[in-house]
């Protein structure tokens, strides 16, 4: 690859802090305090009795959780009702959005009166004896509470619809996933001894906490969850255990062809990948490439476990593999956990969360650039709770420097309005990368049939982020079977891995200059999305070639930007452009991701860290004026809009728009940070990790990337490879 233009480095020296103008002042109320007032006394009155019916151990430290839905217009995090809450004693430990139609629209003349909007609903724990006192305090509050109420759409009890029973009959004591809400332990203490009343099993060895929720397993009949267990106070949700996903392929075809097997050692020993999965044969032949772990304890393999984790490993090392072709030496070494027993398929047994309880162990004793997820549960993500998997790998993540790239499921031929062919846990994780299946390694690509569609929840909206060939029964994915023979299949079982192969492929060309989040950002930039709905392709596809990857033509330029935002609110990322003004038109493409602490319990405000960017086109002539470039307003519209258009709190930013390159003249991202904790506003700031890359280009300046070099050869460098890989890798 002589003369190539690589990818330019070191864009993070072109951030600098600035000041933010000040926020927008109070809103006008949509209620005033009677409507309020006359319109929920029955409602409180209502949840008062239900409450008091509760049985006494149903209600640890004799407290109950009711709901409070505020009306849509109330759903940014500054109009969260806290002095309400203080006021009334009562403890916000959840919240989440819900649809409903408001009985006033957000303003008189909105055309939208008597429509489905959504708004913010609170779940609020509140001891039983106060809410008699509650019901007589309401006309004495303070005007800052009286504010706060005036918010308020509706009040109601927890009841039958924290019960997710399915479609599927229940006859008989099977597992379920009981998820508690509240951080304190008397809550699942409380728990426990009213499953001790009820006489009902839990499986305590193997509980998650995480960030406000317990996931707890339980061995119950439908009647048990129906008259006893959800009953309980705290009980956010309680739903059938799912199973892991099926370990078995779409379709597998043998071929007694061999393959050359090289003999090489991985090109880079730096680099660190586990692939957690169902395990490898006795004789899977990849010693050169593969360290093979088991955590403590673990019992006998499941046989299509072994299978499934050759076939995933293989795609990692080698990618899709023609019969005939020698293999490429593997970028890395890779661990691969055996992460699943035989008995973790059985329906009648919590192996989910066992699978995940050795997954978290082994994450948090071992550190690692990239981690593949192949397996996970065999159910659609839903928008009102995130799983335990995902809330986990999120937490899990969130404090490291590892890239978690996760197989999206392969339901996505089944039924999309009810969602169940939405992409499935852990792919909907907001700091990893959840991948789906394209059809081909062609330019007539479309996603393949099974490969599970979004949207994903919001935040975390776009989902798969990205796609990677995953094979289709007319171009199958080629895999090495033990002894070095050649097997095809298709899933997103190996598109993931094949996606992780490029990551590192991208990683080792340049050793480790690239963060997990830069890998992140390249891999999405360089997505096509080929004109698809974005429900079923992400950003896009991954390009084939390594070398699309990290070089570009003479008229363009890739500039990575990566690092850490300190705590202060407002930065400014410039834009690398030649001294002279450009002619004709240049299209400005960017990707700016950022990893962040999660709240669970909270998916109104699941992501702790969010960016609102202005960008300013000319800050030498017109340093004030702004164009859309990530939202379609050059005004802030109302919150649900920012939701909608500019994906606020979204942990990852994509577009491309284009200028005349004569406006255009030191151009800046003006980043907003944005920070909140348990959904309202939080005190501090921490630093943001982040990265972004931003592609110029302009066809009529032909030497545009050595223009760029040149004006910035104080703080920009292209990146330089390390290693010597032919020049067409194919990854």
């Amino acid at each position: 690859m002589a003369n190539t233009n690589y990818l330019i480095g070191s864009g993070e020296r072109l951030v600098a802090g600035t000041t933010l103008p000040s926020s927008w002042g109070p809103t006008k109320s949509v209620y005033n305090f009677n409507e309020v007032y006359s319109r929920t006394m029955p409602q409180w009155l209502f949840v008062r009795d239900q409450a008091l019916e509760l049985p006494e151990a149903a209600c640890p430290r004799d407290r109950t959780v009711f709901k409070m839905m505020l009306h849509p217009k109330y759903l940014a995090m500054s109009y969260y009702p806290d002095q309400l809450f203080r006021s009334l004693q009562l403890e916000p430990i959840g919240s989440r959005v819900r649809k409903v139609v408001p009985h006033k629209p957000r303003k008189q003349d909105d055309a939208d009166a008597g429509k489905e909007d959504v708004g913010p609903e609170y779940f609020v724990s509140v001891a039983r004896k106060r809410l008699s006192n509650i019901v007589n305090q309401l006309g004495n509050l303070n005007e800052e509470a009286k504010n706060d109420f005036t918010k308020i759409e509706e009040i109601s009890f927890l009841g039958a619809e924290r019960i997710k029973v399915g479609e599927k009959p229940i006859r008989s004591r099977i597992i379920w996933e009981a998820v508690l809400q509240g951080d304190a332990e008397y809550i699942k203490e409380g728990f426990k001894d009213y499953l001790e009343q009820l006489e009902i099993k839990a499986h305590w060895d193997n509980v998650f906490h995480v960030n406000g929720l317990w996931f707890i397993a339980i061995n119950a009949t439908l009647p048990d969850v129906r008259r006893g267990v959800g009953l309980f106070s705290f009980l956010r949700a309680i739903r059938p255990m799912p199973s892991l996903r099926p370990l078995n392929p779409i379709f597998r075809q043998t071929q007694a062809e061999r393959v050359e097997i090289p003999e090489d050692g991985p090109l880079d020993d730096q680099v660190r990948v586990a692939v957690l999965d169902g395990g490898l044969p006795d004789q899977h032949g990849l010693d050169n490439w593969v360290n093979y772990r088991e955590p403590p304890g673990l019992g006998p393999a499941d046989p299509g476990g072994l299978g499934h984790g050759m076939m995933v490993t293989s795609a990692f090392l080698f990618g899709p593999i023609a019969a005939g072709n020698p293999l490429d030496t593997p970028p890395c070494r890779v661990d691969h956990w055996r992460v699943v027993e035989q008995q973790d398929a059985h329906v009648d047994d919590p192996g989910l969360f066992r699978v995940l309880r050795r997954i978290e162990d082994i994450l948090d004793q071992n550190t690692y650039d990239l981690v593949n997820l192949s397996l996970g549960p065999n159910l659609p993500i839903e928008d009102d709770d995130p799983h335990a998997w995902t809330a986990v790998l999120d937490r899990l993540i969130s404090g490291s420097n590892t890239l978690l790239c996760a197989a999206a499921g392969n339901n996505g031929e089944l039924d999309w309005d009810s969602g169940n062919a939405r992409v499935q846990p852990p792919s909907d994780t907001v700091n990893g990368l959840g991948i789906g299946a394209a059809s081909t390694t062609s330019d007539g690509w479309k996603r393949a049939n099974y490969s599970c569609v979004g949207p994903g929840r919001r935040p975390g909206f776009v989902k798969p982020d990205i796609l990677a060939f995953g094979g289709s029964q007319q171009e199958p994915f080629g895999v090495l079977d033990q002894g070095g023979t050649v097997g095809f299949t298709a899933g997103t079982s190996f598109a993931s891995p094949y996606a992780a192969r490029l990551a590192m492929g991208v990683a080792t060309f340049f050793q480790s200059e690239l963060s997990a989040l830069a890998l992140k950002a390249l891999m999405i930039q360089r997505a096509d999305n080929n004109g698809f709905d974005q429900r079923e392709v992400g950003w896009g596809r991954l390009p084939i070639e390594l070398e699309d990857m990290v070089a570009s033509a003479d008229h363009q330029a890739h500039i990575l930007y990566q690092g850490v935002l300190g705590d202060q609110a407002g930065w400014s990322l410039r834009i690398p452009m030649p001294d002279d003004p450009m002619g004709g038109r240049v299209e400005i493409k960017a990707t700016i991701c950022f990893r962040t602490a999660v709240d669970a319990h909270h998916p109104l405000s699941y992501t702790r860290a969010g960016l609102e960017v202005v960008f300013r086109p000319n800050t030498v002539e017109k340093p004030g004026i702004s164009k859309p470039f990530f939202k379609n307003d050059d005004y802030w519209p109302p919150e649900i809009e920012l939701r909608r258009k500019a994906m606020k709190w979204e942990p990852v930013l994509k577009a491309s728009k284009r200028f005349l390159g004569k406006t255009l003249h030191d151009p800046i991202f003006e980043l907003h940070y944005l920070n909140r904790a348990e959904g309202q506003r939080a005190d501090r700031r921490f630093e943001l990790p982040y990265a972004a890359v931003i592609t110029v280009t302009a066809p009529r300046v032909e030497d545009l990337y050595n223009q760029i070099i040149n004006r910035y050869r104080l703080q920009l460098a292209p990146l330089r490879p390390r290693v010597r890989i032919r020049d067409r890798l194919r990854v």
